[in-house]
This record gives C-alpha cells, structure tokens and sequence, in this order.
C-alpha cells in the first residue's frame, strides 16, 4: 500500500511562550505533512478529522480548513464507504 501525503497547516502549531513572566499565545503557520486520517468526529458544529502525521507518533484532531487541500478527505470517505456529510446541523 502506497502512502500518499498532503501538507496541511497544524492546529498543534499554536504554542505558549514565555514574555517578562507572561503567557503569551504565539501563532505559527507550520506545514506538515498528512500520512492518513485515521477516523473523524464532531465537536462544537464542526466536522473535525483524527490526523496522522509523517514522521511522528503524534495523533491532532483537524478541523477541515485546516488543510490546504480537500483530496486526502475525499479520499477518507471513499476509504470508509461513507458520503462526506455537506454541512454539520
């Protein structure tokens, strides 16, 4: 089975750093790699898919404008022999 990638942003790219003993927000515009979906969910209106990334262990819950291409999700629901539900009640 080949692995196809797609480059998304990463949600994890937001990340705590430290100014004059405060907590400050610091927003990145990371791009990393998609190995597969591995499964999706809904939280809060909004249709969100389990990540896996290439080259990490590490597992992110996705919201889907967090891609830079829909193709890996269209793939997703071909693979689960499911419609991609078009909008989230």
């Amino acid at each position: 089975m080949e692995i196809t990638s797609y480059k998304t942003r990463k949600a994890i790219s937001s990340r705590l750093k430290q100014v004059n003993n405060n907590l400050e927000l610091e927003e990145t515009d990371e791009h990393c790699e998609v190995e597969k979906i591995l499964k999706h969910r809904t939280r809060n209106k909004t249709l969100q898919y389990l990540v896996k990334w290439v080259g990490s262990e590490e597992q992110t819950w996705e919201p889907e404008y967090h891609f830079d291409t829909t193709e890996i999700i269209n793939d997703y629901w071909l693979s689960i022999n499911q419609p991609k539900p078009n909008a989230v009640l």
